[in-house]
C-alpha cells in the first residue's frame, strides 16, 4: 500500500492528541504518529501486539490473495476464448449467409411466425 493511500487527512496520533497522524497502523488503521510507528516488513504499525498480529496471518493472507489471483487470471481467459469464439463464430455465419441471401429471407420468414404464433398465444 503506498504512502499516500495510508496517510490520514485531518487525524491526530490516538497516543499524542496534539500531534498530527503521519500514517495508519496496517492492522488496525487507527491513526499513528512517527513516534509511535513499529516498522516490520515495510509495513506500519501502532504496536507490537498489531505486529504480531499481522506476521501471524501473514502466510495465509498471501496465499489466499494466489488463489484469487490464479480464479481471476482463469476467468479471464475462460472469457477471452468465449469472445474469441464468438467472433469467429459470428465470423462464419456472416459470410454464409452472405454467400446465400435465400437462407437469409428464410430465416427472417421463420423468425416473423414464429413472432406472430407468439402474439396469438399472449392474446
Amino acid at each position: 500500500m503506498c504512502a499516500q493511500a495510508k496517510a490520514p487527512t485531518h487525524s491526530v496520533c490516538l497516543n499524542h492528541p496534539d500531534r498530527g497522524a503521519t500514517t495508519r497502523c496496517t492492522t488496525c488503521f487507527k491513526p499513528i504518529c512517527g513516534e509511535c510507528v513499529v516498522r516490520s516488513h515495510g509495513e506500519d504499525f501502532c504496536s507490537e501486539q498489531c505486529k504480531t498480529n499481522y506476521e501471524a496471518t501473514r502466510p495465509g493472507v498471501e496465499e489466499f490473495q494466489e488463489r484469487e489471483a490464479r480464479r481471476r487470471s482463469a476467468r479471464r481467459r475462460r472469457r477471452l476464448l468465449l469472445l474469441v469464439i464468438l467472433v469467429v463464430g459470428g465470423y462464419f455465419a456472416y459470410r454464409y449467409l452472405k454467400a446465400n441471401p435465400d437462407t437469409m429471407q428464410e430465416l427472417k420468414q421463420k423468425a416473423e411466425e414464429v413472432k406472430q404464433k407468439a402474439d396469438q398465444l399472449t392474446k
